[in-house]
């Protein structure tokens, strides 16, 4: 019956996704030994001091350095992923009327 292949199939592409994120980590992980190891900001949240990624200045200067070619390099992803076509197909079957769009960030959507 076609659910045992479509089981299959699924069952196959989940390891092969499974596999391409542990790969994926493995070779571009961010390589510390212990997970907190690269939190050296902290942050007072009700008088506790914690470690976050928000207030390390590294953050800001990492934002700063992909920032030229995120638009390039996403733009693969979200062809591939056909998010042009959806963005596309929102607008077109559900946008009425006066349309507010609002976002934040490198201005992807228009």
């Amino acid at each position: 019956p076609t659910y045992i292949r479509r089981a299959g199939l699924v069952a196959g592409a989940g390891t092969v996704y499974i596999g391409a994120v542990y790969l994926g980590l493995q070779l571009y992980g961010v390589g510390c030994k212990h997970p907190d190891d690269h939190l050296t900001s902290t942050a007072t949240t009700s008088g506790n001091k914690v470690k976050s990624y928000v207030f390390d200045p590294r953050r800001t200067a990492t934002f700063q350095r992909i920032a030229h070619a995120y638009d390039d390099e996403i733009a693969k992803d979200e062809f591939v992923m056909g998010i042009n076509l959806l963005r596309r197909a929102l607008l077109y079957f559900h946008a009425r009327g006066d349309v507010l769009e609002v976002g934040a960030g490198t201005g992807r959507n228009l």
